[in-house]
């Protein structure tokens, strides 16, 4: 049981930790959108890069919020007859529902999701490696020389692949591409965490229960 015991709190707290980030996300997402309204309607301007961030923050929070959801109990439940079951038969069903439904969905979304990611770095960036650095500084000045090799080394390995099509949108769309199959993993993890429990009551076998929400 100790080993059990490791591995559902691990995973709670690998969970716990996405969901924070989902959180903060969410604190992000409020901020740049009223500086986006402020400057659109008070100062004429507004950033095509910062409003794809905005649409990007809200795929990000609810792809990584999943699992902290599922770990709280937090989904909304339509049923009939399972609000009215004991703990056991409540726990036989969950048990069937992780490894028939949930478990092979995640499987499918953490699948095509990896090959959807990659599509995205099939594509060339047409960007030059010191496409940022030389709208800051002329080429042959001290901070042209200090800048121009870091952004040449983002552009080799994180800002590759698909751009946005509008000018002045976010580079590098693997990245937000990719929050899909790593929240089809988290909520794969979850599942074990939730069978295991699960498993446990059938059991009659003592093990903490999942974090309840605050």
């Amino acid at each position: 049981m100790t080993a059990l015991r490791i591995i559902t709190r691990a995973i709670d707290k690998i969970t716990g930790f996405f969901g924070l980030v989902a959180q903060w996300s969410t604190l992000i997402l409020v901020l740049l959108t009223a500086e986006q309204v402020v400057a659109r309607y008070l100062f004429k301007s507004s950033s095509i890069g910062l409003q794809e961030l905005e649409w990007h923050l809200f795929g990000i929070i609810f792809l990584l919020a999943a699992a902290n959801a599922q770990q709280v109990d937090g989904h909304v439940r339509v049923d009939i007859f399972y609000g009215r079951m004991g703990p056991r038969a409540k726990a036989w069903v969950n048990v069937l529902g992780v490894l028939l439904a949930m478990m092979p969905m995640c499987g499918l979304i953490a699948w095509y999701g990896v090959a959807f990611t990659r599509q995205a770095m099939v594509f060339d960036n047409p960007h030059p490696v010191d496409f940022i650095t030389s709208g800051l500084a002329g080429p042959g000045s001290f901070l042209y020389g200090l800048l121009a090799p870091v952004e040449a080394f983002f552009r080799q390995t994180l800002l590759v692949g698909e751009i946005s099509p509008d000018p002045g949108g976010l580079e590098a769309r693997w990245l937000i591409r990719a929050a899909i199959p790593l929240a089809a993993v988290l909520l794969l993890l979850q599942a074990v965490a939730m069978a295991i429990r699960n498993i446990c009551i059938i059991a009659r076998v003592e093990l903490e229960p999942a974090p309840e929400t605050s």
